[in-house]
């Protein structure tokens, strides 16, 4: 027997509308990633190799890498933006915080391991250790499509 009164149409069509909101939000591809920005993207990296491999000491080879990251980031970043406003999406919904959290853990990890490999003077692992990190971080995003997108 239930207890209360019972629930107006109102609240109940509310409640729908909600769950339908949130079941699309959920549901919509995070679109706004560029592939132009990509292709700039490897082209910085092309040409951070060639720079990297011309200095006279492993920190300077270090610094080419990292200044190269920081341009690719701020480049990913404003064509991802340009991109959004293009096709008037918004890049403050769920699919883009997803996006922001499965991309942080392994620049953040990248981060980490760059420096303590610094520490202790161990630049020939650097590079591995990007690749596998740059691996995880699109085999995680592939898994993460393939279930919730079926692609």
């Amino acid at each position: 027997m239930p207890s209360g009164p019972p629930r107006s149409m109102r609240d109940h069509a509310a409640n729908d509308v909600t769950f339908i909101r949130s079941a699309m939000e959920r549901s919509s591809a995070f679109t706004a990633i560029p592939g132009r920005g990509g292709m700039v993207t490897g082209l910085i990296g092309l040409i951070a190799a060639v720079v990297a491999a011309r200095q006279p000491t492993r920190d300077r080879w270090l610094g080419v890498w990292l200044v190269a990251a920081a341009i690719a980031v701020v480049v990913e970043l404003m064509t991802m933006v340009w991109k959004a406003r293009r096709a008037r999406l918004t890049l403050t919904g769920a699919n883009t915080r997803r996006f922001a959290l499965g991309l942080a853990a392994p620049l953040v990890a990248g981060a980490a391991i760059t420096y303590e490999l610094w520490t202790v003077r161990s630049f020939t692992v650097m590079a591995p250790a990007w690749l596998l990190l740059f691996g995880g971080l699109h085999f995680g995003f592939g898994a993460y499509i393939a279930r919730h997108f079926g692609g």
